[in-house]
């Protein structure tokens, strides 16, 4: 099986935050799972009012898709394309 390493090679649709119940429905597990892992600190969420919203950024981390950091501002800022950011990150 292959591993998944990208944002785009996963089937759902990409938004900035997710709520638990989005996310159990997305993993086939229950939103109070969702919410004890929050707890637990095995993934990260914003408090809201009265719920979680999970960003992007935090939910690809807990699938184990690796961080694409990028410089965009400064002297180091310049234009990576995706095939070299995999190259750096390998």
């Amino acid at each position: 099986m292959k591993r998944i390493t990208r944002v785009e090679d996963f089937p759902f649709e990409k938004k900035a935050s997710y709520s638990t119940a989005e996310i159990g429905h997305l993993l086939g597990v229950d939103a109070r799972t969702v919410r004890a892992w929050i707890v637990d600190g095995k993934l990260f969420a914003a408090p809201g009012r009265a719920r979680y919203r999970v960003p992007l950024a935090s939910f690809m981390q807990f699938l184990g898709v690796p961080a694409q950091i990028r410089w965009t501002r400064g002297k180091k800022a310049r234009g990576i394309d995706d095939n070299e950011v995999e190259r750096v990150e390998s």
